[in-house]
């Protein structure tokens, strides 16, 4: 069974999936103070309609919008060792942590697939995601303390 990412979020944790350990930072995208601002600041380097078309839409490029409903971004996926265990929190004002390497996203209420957006000074520009895991219950999650 998966763990709810809800209980989750705003934790800095070690995601382990297939052997593999990932630092992470969870986050609720559907209660961000600003989500326009984040996703401007995400995703400002990447066409749209063209770039992440499952997920991405709007007017211009100052216009980003999250168009899939049921697919939202849940974790920053981070270089390993730049924090300190137990000392990150979610930024204020929702900036994207520069240490981020990935953005993770999936759907939050089904065991389904897990993509990743890579990052580097935010999103990668890249026509889809890349499928990470097939289903959200092969990761999982221990805060660091």
């Amino acid at each position: 069974m998966a763990q709810k990412l809800d209980a989750w979020f705003g934790k800095h944790c070690k995601a382990k999936r297939e052997g593999e350990e990932y630092e992470v930072l969870l986050f609720d995208f559907s209660n961000l103070p600003d989500s326009a601002q984040f996703l401007n600041d995400a995703f400002g380097d990447c066409k749209v309609p063209r770039d992440y078309v499952d997920w991405l839409g709007g007017s211009s490029p100052d216009d980003i919008q999250w168009k899939n409903k049921k697919q939202i971004p849940f974790a920053f996926v981070l270089v390993s060792g730049v924090h300190q265990p137990g000392t990150l929190e979610m930024p204020d004002g929702m900036s994207i942590p520069p240490e981020t390497r990935e953005l993770w996203v999936t759907d939050p209420k089904t065991d389904g697939p897990v993509f990743a957006i890579e990052f580097s000074a935010g999103a990668s520009p890249a026509e889809h995601g890349k499928q990470v895991a097939a289903k959200r219950s092969t990761i999982t999650f221990e805060e660091l303390t």
